[in-house]
């Protein structure tokens, strides 16, 4: 079967030495005299109109304008000392002036209520023990606060559950971000393969997980993820922007297990391939060898619905919900 890659999805400051003093030419005291001073011109002297000026524009040989045009030794233009005065102001205060807008991360508000969070108790198996509070004025996804964590609806649909699953801690301990900087389908495929590998009773550490998928960073500042080897899981969400303000905080009395700051990830660094010890190479070559090689697909829907994720043991089977037959390959 042919493998295909998904992807989750100077100013040159001026240096030289100008001689061209600043002048405040806002200021309405700023006369002509003033001009005449600084610029060493004379406004009784201006420049000769040609006789012809048809003639004027017509294109000359290089010699004849070599001939003709006398050496000039007078100052710039004025209309051109402001070109070049503006253009230094501007560059000399950009660095002061310039604004850079936030990223939309801080800016995007939540739209969800706390009727509505209310009732992902049920819908997405989350235990009384944490608490879920919706955003309140001027917080934003990256606000953090005590023990919170923000969360985005659409990692619920896309199979994380409360509380975090080993791997999915030691991955945000390790990497020092927090869930909300990745992007949903980053979420989804993350799942998808902790419950592949749950099936296959093989565990899934992060230095292996560094050998199947590598890190990319959206224009946007979300991450996303892309897989390294032949594709093993498809059929992933496209990456709408639907989700952005759809999101909460969900704490807890118990610690989380990892850094709460909002982080910036290294993603050279991260896609660096870590040494693996002995067991991490004996789980990836029979993963390989049980999947890769055998050129097994998955999609990510099936991976990450209530039934996979209650088989692979990531979430509980609620009530009025059957396990099913589980079919190991899931192909197109």
């Amino acid at each position: 079967m042919a493998s295909r890659e998904i992807s989750s999805d100077s100013d040159t400051e001026m240096s030289s030495e100008e001689s061209v003093r600043e002048i405040e030419v806002e200021d309405p005291g700023y006369h002509t005299e003033d001009l005449e001073r600084d610029f060493g011109l004379d406004e009784g002297e201006p420049e000769p109109i040609p006789a012809n000026p048809i003639t004027s524009i017509v294109p000359r040989s290089a010699a004849e304008a070599r001939t003709e045009a006398p050496a000039s030794t007078s100052s710039p233009s004025l209309s051109g000392r402001f070109k070049t005065l503006a253009k230094r102001n501007i560059q000399e205060g950009s660095s002061s002036r310039r604004m850079v807008p936030d990223p939309p991360y801080k800016i995007i508000s939540s739209r969800l209520t706390e009727e509505v969070i209310c009732n992902f108790y049920g819908m997405y198996d989350i235990p009384s023990s944490f608490t879920l509070t919706p955003a309140i004025k001027d917080e934003t996804v990256s606000s953090c606060r005590g023990r919170r964590v923000a969360l985005y609806e659409r990692f619920f649909k896309f199979g994380l559950r409360l509380p975090f699953s080993p791997f999915f801690t030691s991955f945000l301990k390790k990497f020092r971000v927090m869930p909300c900087q990745f992007a949903p389908n980053a979420i989804q495929l993350l799942r998808g393969t902790e419950v592949i590998f749950r099936l296959l009773s093989l565990e899934l550490s992060t230095d292996i997980f560094q050998h199947l998928w590598s890190f990319n960073r959206s224009k946007d500042g979300w991450y996303y993820i892309k897989c390294r080897v032949p594709q093993f899981i498809i059929g992933i969400e496209s990456s709408n922007h639907h989700w952005k303000p759809e999101y909460f905080f969900a704490s807890s009395d118990q610690p989380w297990g990892f850094n709460l700051g909002w982080g910036e990830l290294n993603t050279t660094k991260a896609n660096r391939k870590p040494k693996l010890s002995e067991q991490d190479k004996e789980t990836l070559e029979i993963f390989r060898c049980s999947v890769t090689e055998e050129d097994i697909v998955f999609k990510a829907k099936v991976l990450t619905s209530d039934t996979y994720l209650a088989a692979s043991g990531l979430c509980p089977l609620g009530p009025g919900k059957s396990s099913g037959f589980l079919s190991w390959c899931v192909l197109y």
